[in-house]
């Protein structure tokens, strides 16, 4: 799923990985708009749907069943206007009030966010550095890229990182969940014949 600022280029990127295209007409968002892409991960072939969205907060509160269903964030600045990267810390106490309200238990530990800045093709206008955006991701915990969806640097081999690494975590869950059920039901089966195993013992006779 694809968030921040109006103007940062969302619908642009999310064009420029589901077809390779780039339009210079400006296009607000006033909805919710998905993109099937097939991709192929870790020689598997998987279907990825990616979310455009709204750029207000306010509206977003009205989709939280689309952040329920996301196994991934994507949390986008403009690399040439200073205040939408600065704006990134009321996003990501967004996206932290979804995670925390959520009642997707498992959505929780899926959610990768990554953030992530465009227009870097506009290089005399550049506000925000390549250091500073990657300081700031490191205090967060969270991976930086830098990207163009006009010319299309950098956008693909990092939204291939990204679902790889969302499809690494969900595999792992499964594969944990899995390997608990499977110890959970050697237990329960093994119950019954250890309980028989303990016989009362008796009582003594004698004085005392």
């Amino acid at each position: 799923m694809l968030v921040g600022d109006s103007d940062v280029g969302k619908t642009k990127l999310a064009d420029r990985i589901a077809n390779d295209m780039y339009s210079q007409e400006k296009e607000a968002s006033v909805g919710f708009f998905n993109n099937i892409i097939p991709m192929t991960i870790n020689g598997r072939r998987v279907k990825v749907e990616l979310w455009d969205t709204m750029s207000t907060q306010s509206k977003l509160e009205y989709s939280k069943f689309y952040f329920r269903k996301s196994s991934g964030v994507i949390l986008m600045y403009d690399a040439t206007n200073k205040q939408s990267f600065q704006n990134l810390s009321d996003w990501l106490n967004f996206i932290g009030n979804w995670r925390c309200h959520s009642d997707e238990v498992l959505s929780l530990k899926l959610v990768t966010t990554v953030i992530v800045g465009n227009k870097i093709d506009d290089t005399t206008q550049i506000a925000v550095n390549t250091v500073t955006a990657k300081d700031f991701a490191e205090s967060q915990k969270l991976k930086c890229y830098e990207v163009s969806a006009k010319t299309g640097e950098g956008v693909q081999p990092f939204f291939q990182q990204l679902v790889e690494s969302t499809s690494g975590s969900i595999l792992d869950i499964i594969k944990n969940q899995s390997a608990l059920l499977q110890y959970v039901t050697e237990l329960e089966s093994s119950l019954p014949k250890k309980l028989q195993e303990i016989k009362p013992q008796k009582k003594k006779k004698g004085c005392c």
